[in-house]
Formats: structure tokens, sequence, C-alpha cells
């Protein structure tokens, strides 16, 4: 039985890497397709496409594994709904201030949600599937009556807000002070737009 919030916290430190990972991967993405109609024109027919498309299906590949780990249950996962878990029990609450419970209760029916919503499971099969280049395979068989389907690209953008969004209360409710995380995105979209931006020179 946990005496303090410590075991609580270094749970959150084992998650913190993961959603990191997903936001870092989702930004590239991101500032990606916003230059994609600039950079294509200027990429097509050269090597540097090919090579641009291999990294950003590894990159969301990437992007993809980092949110399942975030969400797994298996005993040795470090996870939101393991840290739900542990957050959920009566002695941790007794250690959480009450004027907190209520950010609690609302924390762990977000994470208990997501955890039994169908985009979750959604991300789960794409995971399984391999990842994008076999989510066409995996509609076919869901267009034949299998019941599990892929994810939707736009779904592992909003996972990944999730994920981003339920750090920064894990961390309030925990340590009283926000992650950073959302000040992290914002510095490391910035560089990769620049670089992306920069990308057409390097052909020259």
């Amino acid at each position: 039985m946990p005496q303090s919030l410590e075991p609580a916290r270094e749970m959150l430190s084992a998650i913190d890497p993961h959603v990191f990972d997903a936001v870092a991967m989702t930004a590239f993405m991101r500032c990606w397709n916003d230059a994609k109609p600039e950079l294509t024109p200027k990429l097509l027919g050269t090597e540097m496409a090919m090579g641009f498309k291999v990294i950003t299906r590894a990159i969301q590949s990437s992007a993809l594994l980092a949110v399942c780990r975030s969400w797994d249950t298996a005993n040795d996962t470090r996870s939101f709904p393991k840290l739900a878990d542990l957050l959920g029990e009566d002695a941790v609450i007794r250690l959480i201030a009450e004027d907190r419970h209520q950010d609690l209760e609302a924390l762990l029916a977000d994470i208990e949600g997501f955890k039994q919503s169908e985009t979750l499971m959604a991300l789960r099969v794409s995971r399984a599937e391999g990842f994008a280049h076999n989510i066409g395979e995996a509609r076919a068989r869901q267009a034949m009556g299998d019941a599990a389907r892929p994810a939707a690209y736009g779904e592992l953008y909003e996972a990944t807000s999730l994920c981003k969004d339920l750090l920064e209360r894990c961390y309030l409710l925990l340590h009283g002070y926000e992650s950073r995380i959302r000040e992290w995105e914002i510095d490391h979209s910035r560089i990769l737009t620049n670089m992306i931006a920069d990308i057409q020179n390097y052909n020259a």
C-alpha cells in the first residue's frame, strides 16, 4: 500500500518519454504536411523525395507506437491506465489534497473513457497491422465484415493531444506544476518548420 505519492510520480516519469516522443513525431508530421504543397513540386523526381517518404512513414509509425505504449495495460507497463489504477487506490487518494479530489475524479474518468474507446482499439489495430502501409488491407477486411478497423490519420493526432493534456493534468496533480510539454512543442515545431523549409536548398 503506497505511503507517499512517490510511486505515482515515478510512474508518471516513465510515461513522460512516451508522450514526448508522440508529440515530437506528430509535430514533424504536422510541419511536413503544412509544407508539402510548396515543397512537393520541387522534390518530385529527386532522390530526396523517396527518402522523405520513407522518413515520414517511419515517423508516423514511431508516433503510433509511442501513443500505444502510453495506453498499454500489461502488468509490467508504465501507462496512463496503470497510473489510473494507482491513483484510484484509497491510500493514494488520501494523500492528495482534498481540494484536488474533483480534478482527480475527472482525470480518472477521462483515462477510463479513452481506455474503452473505439479510437484506442483502432490505434491498436493499426499497430498490430504493421503500421500505416497495411491500412488499406485492414479496411478491406473491415468491409468484408471484420469489426476491427485501423485508425484514421486524424485519430493519431487526437490521441496525441489527449496524452499531452493528461500528462499536464497529472503533473499538476502530483507535482503542483506543469510539465512544460506545450512550451517544448512550440520550440520543437519552430525548429522543424525552419528545417523543412530549408530542405529545397539541400538538393541545389
